[in-house]
């Protein structure tokens, strides 16, 4: 059999020729691509499960399995709704942290419940963000409780966006911890706003709405000079250097035994 050009190629290559040619480079069968991407974001909202993956399809109900499950690089996206407080130990990687956040463009989720002493508890972590958050109710009082606590060498914590109030104690609590960040938050109705504590290298307090820390600490009625509390900002036994800049401070006092009122915008004890 012959094989001729097709009309208007001049003297190229026959047609069957070429079409072979251009099957010897394709292969029989594309295979597609296997690699695995591991998810990076995931989803809490009231109605999940916390036997679901996380997806925004099949969201988890608690933060503590969220707490339980990120790791470095991973954001969880918190629904609209009134959640349990958890405690945090796993911590993210520079420049990936572990990131818990409100949905965005929705209402922030409420962090509360009853009978917590802290209600958001980060120890001996670092690179964990808060972001857009309320969270309210902790119950431990006389210095012993925390909005959120920050604490046992924990370094590079963001805490933002969110609204801290009506907590026992301290709305945050820096703890013996380092390079802490705690920026366009607003504070209030706590017995002391934000407490920092022994450490404190590279802490920055920056552009929070801190105010109406209206009751106290300590207020014993039997026990002379001992109330303390309903303070905007504490340093205590620092031993860093501490930013504390563009914070808007009011309202800070509330009724002693010992001086009738007590409370300021600052506190600053055995600090260096």
């Amino acid at each position: 059999m012959s094989i001729s050009p097709r009309p208007g190629l001049g003297h190229g290559l026959p047609t069957v020729l070429v079409a072979l040619l251009i099957a010897a480079t394709v292969p029989a069968t594309a295979k597609p691509a296997t690699a695995a991407v591991a998810a990076s974001s995931y989803h809490i909202t009231m109605g999940g499960s916390d036997s679901n993956p996380g997806t925004a399809g099949a969201p988890w109900r608690t933060l503590q399995k969220a707490a339980n499950t990120l790791g470095p690089g991973m954001t969880v996206f918190i629904h609209p709704g009134t959640y349990q407080g958890f405690s945090m130990y796993r911590s993210g990687s520079s420049g990936q942290p572990i990131v818990f956040r409100a949905l965005p463009g929705a209402s922030r989720p409420v962090i509360s419940g009853t009978g917590r002493m802290d209600m958001i508890k980060l120890s001996a972590i670092h690179d964990v963000t808060l972001d857009g958050l309320v969270v309210q109710g902790a119950a431990g009082g006389g210095g012993s409780g925390a909005g959120i606590r920050i604490e046992n060498r924990s370094t590079r914590v963001v805490i933002k966006n969110s609204l801290i109030r009506n907590n026992r104690s301290y709305g945050i609590n820096v703890n013996n911890s380092t390079f802490v960040t705690v920026s366009a938050n607003e504070v209030a109705h706590n017995e002391e706003g934000v407490n920092v504590s022994r450490a404190g290298a590279g802490v920055v307090i920056e552009g929070n709405r801190i105010h109406h820390q209206d009751k106290l600490v300590v207020n014993t009625a039997n026990i002379s000079s001992d109330d303390h509390g309903a303070v905007g900002i504490a340093l205590v036994r620092t031993t860093g250097k501490v930013l504390i800049t563009k914070n808007q401070l009011w309202a800070n006092r509330a009724p002693s035994y010992d001086y009738g009122w007590d409370g300021g915008a600052f506190e600053i004890y055995s600090a260096s």
